[in-house]
């Protein structure tokens, strides 16, 4: 999550920067993972909320659990706002820790209930999650503030009436993600995007879970493999994973 600042600071600009890293999907090696939190951890005591920020997401993306807590936590001691909170629950999201991601999420709108970014911030973690229920209700709320209606609303509209037809729970939905983000978590690896669709496989309705990976075909394939095996411990043969390779071109 961006954020403009007048003037930036040396740990506002570093996290600027990161950020822009890590959203190409580029992979960062630890040469310059180092060379990004040595320069955060100098700024702590000058500007403490951005340098706290920028060493949490610094520590989600080494799947680093302990110091995301620890420097987040920190920023939101110094300043509890909307940049301190909402990166919190991103960082949160990319260690798999996903109800307290949408924990985190949800704070932020009710501390700022006018706020069309942390509104945002909270909608994408619920989908994210599978919190459907969740998702409507913000979406509402996003719809009446911004005359706008997201294109997340039927999608999720389209999952209901699977569950209900096959009688699985929103709580076993849940699981399934939580479960499927694990993995990727244990072997560290950085997803580009997650969704579920409904899709149609020999005229039969089913749930296609797709994920876009950074990865060689080999280790896609193997992937793929572990995570039926996941979702079928849930589903059986209702909810397929489909991984996909995503090719990233490097920053200039």
């Amino acid at each position: 999550m961006a954020r403009a600042a007048i003037p930036k600071t040396k740990a506002a600009e570093l996290f600027d920067d990161f950020i822009k890293r890590v959203e190409s999907h580029e992979a960062i090696d630890e040469f310059t993972l180092e060379r990004f939190s040595r320069d955060a951890l100098k700024d702590i005591g000058r500007t403490p909320e951005d340098a706290n920020v920028l060493a949490g997401v610094i520590a989600a993306y080494r799947f680093d659990i302990p110091n995301v807590h620890k420097y987040h936590q920190a920023a939101i001691r110094v300043a509890q706002s909307m940049f301190a909170i909402g990166n919190y629950a991103v960082s949160l999201s990319m260690v798999g820790l996903l109800g307290e991601s949408l924990e985190q999420a949800i704070l932020a709108t009710e501390l700022w209930p006018e706020d069309i970014g942390a509104l945002r911030i909270a909608i994408t973690t619920a989908a994210q999650i599978g919190a459907l229920d969740k998702v409507k209700e913000l979406c509402a709320v996003y719809s009446k503030r911004t005359g706008e209606e997201l294109d997340l609303v039927e999608p999720c509209r389209n999952m209901q009436s699977i569950f209900e037809k096959y009688e699985i729970s929103q709580a076993d939905y849940q699981r399934g993600i939580s479960l499927a983000k694990n993995i990727l978590v244990n072997r560290k690896i950085h997803q580009v995007d997650a969704g579920s669709e409904v899709d149609m496989a020999q005229g039969e309705e089913s749930l296609l879970y797709t994920i876009r990976l950074p990865l060689e075909l080999k280790d896609v394939l193997v992937l793929q493999d572990e995570l039926a095996l996941v979702l079928a411990d849930t589903f059986g043969d209702r909810w397929r994973p489909e991984v996909l390779m995503y090719e990233y071109q490097a920053m200039s």
